[in-house]
C-alpha cells in the first residue's frame, strides 16, 4: 500500500465560482484529513480559492488529525470566520509545527494570537499579506513574548 506523505492540489474553477462544487470539494479534502489519511504530512492546499467554509471544516480535521506536520493554506479567500476556526483548531492541535495563511483575508479577529499563547508544537507561522494591522501585529508580538 503506498504511504503518501505530501500532497499538493490545485483545483482549477473555469468562469463564475460554483459555490456549491468548491464547497463540496472543501468537504472532502476536511474529511479525508479526519477519517482517512493515517500518513499524510504536509498537504499543499494552496491557490485553491478555499473560503471560510473550507477553512472552518479543515479547523475541524485539525482537531483530530494527529499526522500533519505542515499545511499550507495560503492565497485563499480565508477571512476572519475561517482564520478563528483554524485558530481554535490550533489551540488543540499538537503535531501542526508548520502553517501558512499568508495572502488570505485574514484581519486582527482572525484569533492567530490567542492560539499562539495556547500552541506548544507551532514553530511557523506565515500571517504576511493578510489584513492585520498595527493592533493586530502588537497583539501577535505579545503572544510570542509569553511562549
Amino acid at each position: 500500500m503506498t504511504q503518501l506523505s505530501s500532497l499538493k492540489l490545485a483545483v482549477a474553477f473555469s468562469g463564475s465560482r460554483d459555490t456549491t462544487a468548491h464547497y463540496a470539494i472543501e468537504q472532502a479534502i476536511a474529511v479525508c484529513l479526519t477519517t482517512v489519511n493515517k500518513t499524510l504530512t504536509q498537504p499543499d492546499l494552496r491557490n485553491n480559492q478555499m473560503s471560510d467554509r473550507g477553512g472552518e471544516a479543515l479547523a475541524q480535521a485539525l482537531k483530530v488529525n494527529n499526522t500533519l506536520t505542515q499545511l499550507d493554506l495560503a492565497s485563499n479567500e480565508i477571512s476572519d470566520r475561517g482564520g478563528e476556526a483554524v485558530a481554535q483548531a490550533l489551540k488543540v492541535n499538537n503535531t501542526l509545527t508548520q502553517l501558512d495563511l499568508g495572502w488570505n483575508k485574514i484581519s486582527d479577529r482572525g484569533g492567530e494570537a490567542q492560539a499562539l499563547k495556547v500552541n506548544n508544537t507551532l514553530t511557523q507561522l506565515n500571517l504576511q499579506y493578510n489584513k492585520i494591522s498595527a493592533r493586530g501585529g502588537e497583539a501577535l508580538a505579545e503572544a510570542l513574548k509569553r511562549t
